[in-house]
Order: structure tokens, then sequence, then C-alpha cells
């Protein structure tokens, strides 16, 4: 048997974040108090800066 295809839920446009504070995610988008789906995002972006910043310094160390 085939397994089911479930569409995914519908991810929002790259440009939504600039100059935004608000979720995309919760009923009332303009009152978020840190729901659990924008805590991931902020955790990805986070990890994603964290590492960004450490090859950098990296390569700033053996540039020299």
């Amino acid at each position: 048997m085939k397994k089911k295809f479930r569409k995914p839920r519908p991810s929002p446009p790259h440009w939504y974040w600039w100059d935004n504070d608000n979720c995309w995610w919760c009923k009332n988008k303009n009152n978020c108090s840190g729901c659990k789906k924008l805590k991931q995002v902020q955790a990805k972006e986070n990890e994603r800066n964290r590492k960004k910043e450490i090859s950098r310094r990296y390569k700033e160390q053996f540039d020299n």
C-alpha cells in the first residue's frame, strides 16, 4: 500500500518577516507571546548565526 501524501501547511513568504515582530502561525497574529513554532524558528536562526560566527572567527584566525 502506498503512503498517504499530506499537504504541508503553507509557510510564510520570506518578505513577511521584514520589519515585522508578529507571528505567522498564531490565530491572533499581533499578540504572539512566544508560541512553540516561533521559538523553533528563532532557535534555527540562532544556530545558523552561531555557525556563521564560528566560521568567520576560524577564517580570521588562519588568514593572518
